[in-house]
């Protein structure tokens, strides 16, 4: 295995990224090519091979880490995957991953503190208070272990846990320092476990320990086929891959607007757009965004703050209301808009003068249930 021998590189962060695009068109075209018959399972060969070189052998897992590092700048739960980064540079390079901290903080932490500073703080309420302020429950948390994690995931995660076991039970306590992909599935593991249980996870919090699974076939393929399976590797790893398949199989339909509803958001658009002045639509603000408007906050998040936090709401978002900034206000009457501060708030200087109909009134079709519904426009002297 290539461990690599010279510490991380700022520069081969982006390098890392380009060869992970490089090597997934290699993987992808050696499965193209092997489909012919050379029995049930001779197709996986090249795949398995090549997520082996890809993770475990020729990208090397200090350029590997830059890909973790260039793809989680992006996602949110970044930072724990950058600690996750640090404490195994720390353990296999030792003072040099230094390097990696300062690199980090000068990338990500500097901008987050710039953007923070001039917001007045809000952006680390947003992204960091109110994320934290939803408590975990039990019961989610369980249902995360049992239903998700080894249910709807269960080929992938049997795989990494059946791996993880044989590679310590082989060479111990150095499984840490040789294997950063088993930490690395074990930090996304909690980083959408933790999102999950929380009042508010969704599926999309799945999606860091999902992904980060999916390495457990290259992972599990070597480990089974130099110490276990050395001639049944490939069927076992196959059928253990088409059971995740057929576990994780859904219906991307339900989540794609219909024809129908992408019509009835232009009309909505449309109409934003005739609007003489600011328009603000509580819950789906890049509406107003779409039709020329100015970008304004979701009403959730303010609702979210001040509920589990009682921050109170935004200055410059009450000065708005007060002074009857907005032209019109578009409310969803979820119950983030007819919560009593919020209506109290609204009411007191506007008041509810129209009801869009079905045609320009788009639903949501991931979360709660939500549509455009009521327009509020200035109360007159």
């Amino acid at each position: 295995m290539n461990q690599g021998g010279g510490a991380v590189r700022p520069d081969s962060l982006l390098q890392a990224a380009n060869v992970f695009h490089q090597r997934v068109d290699v993987v992808v075209g050696q499965a193209l090519d092997g489909l012919h018959p050379r029995g049930a399972f001779g197709i996986l060969d090249p795949f398995l091979d090549g997520l082996e070189r890809l993770f475990i052998g020729e990208l090397g897992l200090h350029r590997g880490i830059g890909v973790i590092l260039h793809v989680q700048f992006l996602a949110h739960g970044g930072l724990a995957f950058a600690v996750g980064v640090a404490a195994y540079l720390f353990l296999a390079l030792g003072k040099r991953a230094a390097l990696f901290v300062g690199a980090f903080v000068v990338i990500a932490v500097t901008p987050l503190i710039t953007i923070n500073l001039q917001t007045g703080g809000w952006f680390f309420h947003y992204v960091f208070s109110g994320a934290s302020s939803n408590t975990v429950e039990i019961g989610r948390a369980f249902r995360y272990i049992a239903v998700e994690l080894f249910g709807v995931m269960a080929g992938l995660s049997l795989m990494a846990l059946i791996a993880a076991l044989m590679i310590f039970r082989r060479i111990g306590s150095r499984a840490v320092r040789e294997q950063p992909w088993l930490m690395m599935i074990l930090v996304a593991v909690i980083v959408s476990g933790v999102g999950r249980s929380s009042v508010g996870g969704n599926l999309n919090n799945l999606m860091p320990a999902y992904a980060f699974l999916c390495l457990a076939p290259a992972i599990s393929s070597r480990e089974w086929r130099e110490h276990l399976l050395p001639e049944w590797h490939t069927p076992v790893l196959a059928t253990a891959i088409i059971l995740q398949l057929a576990l994780g199989v859904y219906n991307p339909l339900r989540y794609i607007p219909t024809a129908e509803m992408r019509q009835s958001g232009d009309r909505l658009i449309e109409k934003v757009r005739a609007i003489d002045g600011e328009v603000l639509v509580l819950m789906h603000p890049y509406y107003a965004l779409l039709a020329g408007k100015e970008p304004a906050v979701q009403v959730a998040l303010i609702w979210y703050e001040k509920q589990w936090q009682d921050v109170p709401f935004p200055k410059d978002f009450v000065e708005r209301i007060q002074s009857q900034y907005y032209a019109a206000i578009i409310s969803d009457e979820t119950l983030f808009e007819t919560d009593p501060d919020v209506q109290r708030l609204i009411t007191t200087y506007y008041s509810p003068t129209g009801t869009l109909a079905a045609s320009e009134s788009p639903p949501a079709v991931t979360g709660m249930f939500a549509r455009p519904t009521v327009i509020y426009t200035p109360k007159r002297p």
